[in-house]
């Protein structure tokens, strides 16, 4: 199942955020706390990409989560970064997410409905009804 898959991949990302934070070390020079560069820029940009794909581009959990990408080599980011992800998990398994399935849901129905439209105005009554029965 879908929510099954994306529950999975949450929980990965999740995993891998931990382990950008434990990658901490302090600069001696400035004692800023920086994480490993290239994993924290390898993480947040899966991260990025689920959020857009699940939640949209509009979601308050992208628009939280972008500020911190750009300074995400600091531990600071990072840290707030893995907090907006977790967010995004609860509110997904806890079904807050209302307005998505409404416009995923009523993309499924117009695509059914173009689709048995196309058939019968090609002549294939059937299955132009079956898809029809499909969309009810």
């Amino acid at each position: 199942m879908l929510d099954d898959k994306i529950l999975k991949r949450l929980d990965e990302l999740i995993a891998m955020g931990e382990k950008v934070l434990l990658t901490k070390h302090t600069s001696p020079r400035t004692h800023t706390v920086f994480v490993d560069n290239p994993l924290a820029i390898q993480w947040a940009t899966s991260a990025q990409n689920i959020l857009v794909r699940v939640f949209g581009i509009e979601s308050e959990h992208y628009k939280n989560f972008l500020p911190n990408v750009e300074s995400i080599g600091y531990h600071d980011s990072a840290s707030c970064a893995l907090g907006i992800l977790k967010a995004a998990k609860d509110d997904f398994e806890n079904e807050q997410l209302f307005e998505i399935r409404q416009l995923i849901d009523a993309e499924v129905f117009d695509d059914f409905i173009e689709q048995a439209d196309y058939l019968l105005s090609n002549g294939y009554y059937g299955p132009a009804a079956a898809i029809a029965g499909f969309a009810i």
